[in-house]
Order: C-alpha cells, then structure tokens, then sequence
C-alpha cells in the first residue's frame, strides 16, 4: 500500500520508459511495469521529506541564532535545535532505507531485468538511455543496486562493531 500515492506522482512530473509487468503475478499484486522509481511508491517522497525536515530544522536554527534578541526567536531556536542536522538526516535516512530494502531490492531487479531482456532489440535497449528521466532512473538503478549489496555487509559490520556510533 502507498501511504502518499507516490507511483502517481511519479507518473505525473517523470515519463519514462513504458515497460510491460514481468509476469501476471506481479500485475496481480500492482506491480504493472519494471520501472525502478514508478515501482518505489514513497520511498523517494518521504526520503526528500526527511531532508526537507532536517534543512528546515537547520535554517530555523540559523536564524534564531542570527536574531537571538527577539524572544520568540530564541524559542524557535531552542525547539529546532539539534547537536547535529547531518547525523540525524543519515539516521532517518538509513531506517528509511532498511524498512524498504526488500521494495528496493525487487524494484531495482526488475529494472536490471527490463534492461537485460532488451539487449536484443537496440531499439528497445536506447529507450532506457533516451532523456534526462529516464538515465536518472537507470543511474539511481545502478546506486541502489550497489546499496542493495553492501547494505547486509554494513548490518554486519554494525553487529560485529556493538552498534557503536563512528
């Protein structure tokens, strides 16, 4: 389910690639196309949601600071404090990003697969490399597959490492 109908807005600001449902299981579960980002539903929403928050957060801090004779600006400046906007962005990020690995890893292997199974029509195959839409969908395809493998091996390295902040 896609709490923020994120497929939809996708589908409105980006046109891609049309690419059929890799099979009829898939479109039974609304899986319709192989397309990475169409097929992420909110990830990338709440993800620049999650960066919106913490730059907001920052700026309102900055101008509390600037300004921090007028009292109510103090008290922005004490609720949108935070010892580091960085960390807590990456830490957002990074729960966003384990609680929809497996979307993202059946996301990303079904654009690899549409892309595969095109290799033997060149016409097929440059329609995943026409516009700027679509080589963003295909470069964040390469980032989150190479996310996809070396994620399991920084979980690992957190358990062995105690869960210690570096």
């Amino acid at each position: 389910m896609d709490i923020l109908d994120g497929e939809e807005i996708y589908r409105e600001k980006m046109i891609m690639k049309a690419t059929d449902a890799y099979d009829d299981n898939y479109d039974r579960f609304g899986i319709g196309d192989q397309n990475f980002i169409y097929n992420s539903g909110s990830y990338f929403v709440i993800q620049f949601g999650i960066i919106t928050y913490f730059l907001l957060r920052s700026l309102l801090n900055s101008i509390a600071k600037t300004y921090n004779w007028i009292p109510w600006c103090r008290k922005m400046g004490i609720k949108s404090y935070e010892n580091s906007y960085t960390w807590k962005t990456k830490q957002g990020s990074l729960k966003l990003f384990l609680e929809g690995y497996f979307d993202l890893m059946l996301c990303s292997l079904l654009q690899i697969i549409a892309i595969y199974t095109s290799r033997e029509n060149p016409d097929d195959l440059h329609g995943f490399f026409e516009g700027f839409n679509n080589w963003f969908c295909f470069v964040l395809t390469c980032f989150y597959s190479v996310f996809l493998i070396v994620f399991p091996v920084f979980g690992i390295y957190k358990v062995c490492m105690g869960g210690r902040r570096n």
